[in-house]
């Protein structure tokens, strides 16, 4: 029987394996959330269309495709407050009953923050997705991973949806990170030059909390010409 190689050399290859995976997160129960109005920037096919482009262009073929799970209450809890969970719960179970209720959908009027009878699962699903691809980065599994996801997160507050946002997954992985890694959260990985306007609520969650010793981040820009929120990536790095 050949001799087995040492366990530096067994870590050494699965890191040196590691390097080279994508992981990809995304589940379809994210496309249920879906306003009263076809207009509205946040909707399903914000997914459907990067899906099909991914697809297409063989691109999902070289991912790892990441195994779906939905965010724990104990998980929302590290920035949302119980309150927050059960507000979200109850509106959307108050569309659910009533589904012809415009003023249950649109509590705050056209083209605003809506609700929709499978919103709670679809918004626990996304943040779901964003744990998911973090998880695997940290634990070195891969060495990125993208989440596409909807609805976005990155403008909700501990106790209040905002900016078509519910769960602010990015600001759940941000406080704890390990020390020891360096981690960098994307939401909306895009290049464009347009002004960023998407850390207000992610950066007022985490900035209290932040670890002084880390050297992870997070970081966020406008996918233009889609509506914020499309996709979060998670990035190990050796160096910034």
């Amino acid at each position: 029987m050949a001799d087995e190689p040492p366990p530096a050399a067994a870590a050494a290859a699965a890191t040196a394996a590691a390097s080279d995976v994508v992981g990809f997160a995304y589940q379809p129960e994210m496309l249920l959330h879906r306003g009263p109005r076809n207009h509205h920037p946040e909707k399903p096919e914000r997914l459907t269309a990067v899906l099909g482009v991914l697809q297409a262009g063989g691109l999902l073929e070289q991912c790892v495709q990441l195994p779906a799970r939905s965010a724990t209450d104990e998980e929302l809890l590290r920035v949302h407050t119980a309150e927050h969970l059960k507000h979200v719960a109850a509106a959307t179970q108050a569309v659910a009953d009533s589904p012809d209720d415009r003023s249950l959908q649109e509590p705050h009027g056209v083209d605003a923050i809506y609700y929709h009878a499978s919103t709670e699962r679809a918004a626990r699903a996304a943040a779901g997705c964003v744990l998911q691809a973090t998880e695997r980065v940290l634990c070195g599994e891969c060495r990125t991973a993208f989440a596409l996801v909807r609805p976005p997160g990155h403008h909700a507050e501990a106790d209040e949806a905002i900016g078509f946002c519910f769960y602010n997954s990015v600001a759940r992985h941000s406080p704890n990170p390990d020390p020891d890694a360096n981690l960098s959260l994307d939401p909306d990985p895009d290049p464009s030059p347009r002004p960023n306007r998407n850390r207000n609520r992610t950066l007022a969650l985490t900035r209290w909390r932040w670890p002084r010793r880390t050297r992870s981040r997070a970081g966020a820009c406008a996918a233009w010409p889609w509506s914020t929120g499309t996709c979060t990536t998670a990035t190990a790095r050796s160096t910034f």
